[in-house]
């Protein structure tokens, strides 16, 4: 065995091992949320730390984009259009800002093997963040999925999942280039 791929083991080993400890961290924390899921994590803010007033008012009524009543005023949020959509879709020229990483076999597959901790931590908070929001549901008396996020979207995020077949196809060719 040589050098690099021993020192390769070793590095590796140290990035599961911050993972394992991120992943606890989070796990200890009484709340996190999710910047995706902004009205359900805003509901469970108020649930855990016992904000059952503004609970009441804003979550336990009719559901609005996940959650929480038109008349509540803290979760009447504008968003700023800096979004990967919005960039998206305004860039000019031959695809949009996404695209110009997605397009990319081989600038895809570099940045998801460059990110592989930060995926794997967000689609276990992921799972964290869903049995929460669960748990809450049954709590508060709410019929199931009033808040839940897309259980498909909690295990499997589409841009990791669409990174891990990237990598996954980009290996692939690799290897047959080299066997060539």
């Amino acid at each position: 065995m040589s050098f690099k791929s021993t020192k390769a083991e070793v590095l590796r080993r140290s990035g599961d091992q911050l993972l394992c400890t991120a992943q606890q961290n989070l796990a200890s924390f009484p709340f996190f949320g999710i910047a995706e899921h902004y009205r359900s994590s805003m509901c469970l803010f108020f649930h855990t730390f016992s904000m059952g007033a503004i609970f009441d008012e804003c979550c336990a009524s009719s559901v609005t984009d996940g959650g929480g009543s038109q008349e509540c005023a803290i979760l009447d949020i504008r968003t700023a259009e800096n979004s990967a959509k919005d960039s998206n879709r305004k860039s000019s020229g031959r695809g949009g800002y996404i695209s110009q990483y997605t397009e990319s076999l081989d600038l895809l597959a570099a940045m998801y093997d460059g990110n592989r901790l930060d995926c794997e931590l967000y689609a276990s908070s992921m799972l964290t963040f869903t049995r929460r929001i669960r748990d809450m549901e049954v709590r508060r008396g709410l019929a199931a999925g009033h808040f839940s996020p897309d259980p498909d979207a909690s295990t499997s995020p589409a841009a990791g999942s669409l990174c891990e077949r990237a990598l996954a196809q980009y290996r692939r060719a690799k290897e047959s280039d080299e066997g060539s």
